[in-house]
């Protein structure tokens, strides 16, 4: 089941005992959205990039914050192990690129320029899973976030729109609850390991 903008709406219209109306808080919920967005509780999947025999990099998914996970599927849909980050960074790649031309199945990535650049280069054709975190695409309309961001996205846009109105209040009232949900959010979220060569 999706968030509903009417269901925030609803909810805040209720605890102000207001007249609020739709377009009025348009704008607080987006503000919500980019705040819980910020600290990398939403997680995206790109699964259309295809790597060839011979690319050398795969492009940055839309609205990427920061990468969780790249795994490869060769021609037998067997998914392989995550991609390590190279600890020297691009740096590194491009040691490793000089001074080989060696090919096989990636295991290493760097993350440049909107990009990111594997090694070895593929020796065949791959299908990839992209795994990161993403900023949200601030339509209030069409909510990316889980049932489980439905206290979150309440409390803070109610948070939000209290602190437009300079509902003081409000603020000192669902403040503490907002950032209360959004910290249970946080320690919730499964987070892949890190592994760098």
């Amino acid at each position: 089941m999706a968030i509903l903008k009417a269901d925030i709406e609803s909810f805040i219209n209720v605890c102000m005992e207001d007249g609020i109306s739709a377009a009025s808080l348009t704008e607080a919920i987006k503000l919500c959205l980019r705040d819980i967005s910020n600290i990398g509780l939403l997680v995206g999947s790109d699964t259309t990039q295809v790597l060839a025999d011979g690319d050398l990099s795969l492009a940055v998914p839309a609205e990427y914050k920061d990468l969780l996970n790249i795994q490869l599927t060769d021609d037998g849909d067997v998914l392989q192990d995550p991609l390590i980050a190279l600890s020297g960074g691009h740096e590194e790649y491009r040691l490793l690129m000089a001074d080989s031309v060696t090919t096989g199945t990636p295991e290493y990535y760097s993350e440049y320029d909107g990009a990111f650049y594997l090694y070895p280069p593929p020796d065949d054709d791959y299908t990839v899973n992209i795994e990161y975190q993403k900023y949200d695409d601030q339509d209030d309309t069409a909510i990316e976030f889980g049932d489980e961001f439905s206290n979150a996205l309440k409390f803070g846009s109610l948070y939000f729109y209290a602190m437009m109105k300079s509902r003081e209040r409000y603020v000192s009232l669902w403040g503490p609850k907002y950032e209360h949900e959004k910290e249970m959010r946080r320690l919730n979220m499964k987070k892949q390991p890190s592994i760098t060569r």
